[in-house]
């Protein structure tokens, strides 16, 4: 029995909401973090707030913000405020990656062949971005 033209509109307009919802929280969720370290790292060395040569230190081409996954679960563990930011715009990279994995979800429980795999080729670039990517 095929659903009525009402209950198909429905049905979209709640997963648009899915997919809007989930680039609001993911994005957020980002913000909130990224403040939150920024925060963290203020009150840890509250003297970068007046010391310019200090914050240099912080914000500098030498400086020791978490490059690997390992140093930000570990900065984390030590509530360092860096590694709390890192983890900030980690969710900031994922947030649309999510939204592409649900939308694939989407359009399978639809059964739009064409559209899942047109997603799931976008879905597969981007993870493979993530691992060819390198931080210098």
């Amino acid at each position: 029995m095929k659903d009525s033209p009402g209950t198909e509109a429905r049905h979209k307009r709640v997963m648009e909401r899915i997919v809007a919802l989930t680039l609001q929280i993911g994005v957020i969720t980002s913000v909130v973090l990224v403040l939150a370290g920024a925060a963290v790292t203020f009150w840890h060395h509250p003297e970068y707030v007046h010391g310019t040569e200090l914050l240099k230190m912080l914000t500098g081409p030498d400086n020791d913000f978490p490059k690997t996954l390992h140093n930000v679960f570990a900065g984390l563990a030590a509530f360092r405020g860096q590694s709390i930011i890192v983890l900030g715009l980690m969710v900031l990279l994922a947030t649309p990656v999510l939204r592409v994995a649900i939308s694939a979800l989407i359009f399978l429980l639809e059964r739009d062949g064409v559209f899942v795999a047109i997603t799931l080729f976008v879905l597969g670039l981007l993870v493979v971005s993530f691992f060819l990517g390198r931080v210098e």
